[in-house]
Formats: C-alpha cells, sequence, structure tokens
C-alpha cells in the first residue's frame, strides 16, 4: 500500500509562513517603559515603519528621550508610537526600566471609542473618569490586582463597586488610527447612566 505524505491544510502553512517570517512577541514583558541610550548628543535614534534598518524612516527621537513605552518585540526592534502612528527602534539604544512590575506600578491612561470615554489611574489609587461634555468622576481604586496563576491578567477594584474592570496583557486597537496598544481594558462602571461595560486600551504613562 502506498502512504502518501500529508498534505499541510492552508491555515497551517499561513501561520508556519508567519513564524519563518518572524512576527511581533506580544508577551508577559511587554508593555514596558524604555529610556533612549547610547546615542550620541548629536545624532538621534530613527523609528522605521518595519523591524529593518533599512525600512522607511517614520520619526526620530531625541538622545535624551525617555518613557518610551515599547508594546511589542521583534528581532531586536521595539515597537511604539510617534504621533498617531506605530513604528520600530532598535532596542539596542532603548534600556528598559523596572523589571517585571509593570503594570502594577505605573500611571495607567486608558481611552475607548464609540462612546468615547477616557479613564486616568494614578500610582496613589485614584482614577478620573471622562466623557465629551460631561463631567470628571473621581473614583477611588485599590491597587491592580494580578489573577492567579496568570502574569498578563489583572482586576481594576474600586473599593464601592462603583469602578471595577479587567487589564490584559495582550494587542489592542483604539480603531481610530494606527497607534498600537499593549494594554486591553473590559471596564464596568455604575453612574448616572446605569451600570455599563465599556472597552478600551491602555498606555503606561512616565509619571
Amino acid at each position: 500500500m502506498k502512504l502518501e505524505r500529508p498534505t499541510m491544510k492552508p491555515l497551517r502553512l499561513v501561520f508556519a509562513l508567519l513564524l519563518a517570517l518572524g512576527t511581533p512577541v506580544w508577551a508577559q514583558n511587554y508593555p514596558a517603559l524604555h529610556d533612549v541610550t547610547g546615542v550620541s548628543p548629536d545624532d538621534v535614534l530613527n523609528v522605521r515603519a518595519a523591524p529593518d534598518a533599512g525600512a522607511v524612516k517614520l520619526d526620530t527621537l531625541t538622545p535624551d528621550a525617555t518613557g518610551i513605552e515599547v508594546v511589542a518585540e521583534q528581532d531586536g526592534w521595539g515597537l511604539i508610537n510617534t504621533g498617531e502612528r506605530s513604528g520600530w527602534a532598535s532596542l539596542r539604544h532603548l534600556e528598559r526600566r523596572d523589571k517585571g512590575t509593570y503594570p502594577l506600578s505605573r500611571h495607567l491612561s486608558c481611552a475607548g471609542t464609540e462612546p468615547f470615554w477616557s479613564l486616568d489611574i494614578d500610582q496613589a489609587g485614584g482614577a478620573v473618569f471622562t466623557v465629551p461634555a460631561g463631567t470628571d468622576q473621581h473614583f477611588e481604586t485599590k491597587s491592580l490586582v494580578p489573577a492567579e496563576g496568570r502574569t498578563d491578567r489583572f482586576a481594576l477594584l474600586g473599593p464601592d463597586a462603583t469602578l471595577t474592570g479587567t487589564l490584559h496583557r495582550m494587542r489592542c486597537s483604539d480603531g481610530m488610527s494606527d497607534r498600537a496598544y499593549g494594554l486591553d481594558i473590559d471596564l464596568v462602571i455604575r453612574d448616572t447612566e446605569g451600570r455599563r461595560v465599556l472597552a478600551g486600551c491602555c498606555t503606561l504613562q512616565a509619571n
């Protein structure tokens, strides 16, 4: 009996090609804040359209730039945001700040669209929820609580259940720009409109 070699299904073939080409790593190590390092005072760090030194230059970072959020990594390049789009900068010139503490120890800025809203979470346990043409709502929160057995999920807990949610380390899109985000949030808020569930993305803030 003749044995035929099994053929690779189309989806598996696509996945194999993606692995061969390399894809960004959206992992537990990201997002994280970095500072530019090792760049001469009279030079700049280029931000490129792809993780390649020959790719189109989109922007530059100054030698003393700090608080740069890297949301993913590929082949020694970090994916960052510049303006309303994302680009790649060499991790050889980006020094990571804290090790393994994000996003628990950082100021977070979150936002969503349709409806538009924003949530600013500070390190001291305060949060400000804002909607266009609305009154800012101030909340107290406990620190983000990590899920048991997981390093990529966290719970946002308010003392009176008026503001709760879950935060995930994963790729997120705001649906309005070409920016890349490494934190996804599902927010449950109780206000004058009742209890609502909102979805959005978050970024790490330097202060």
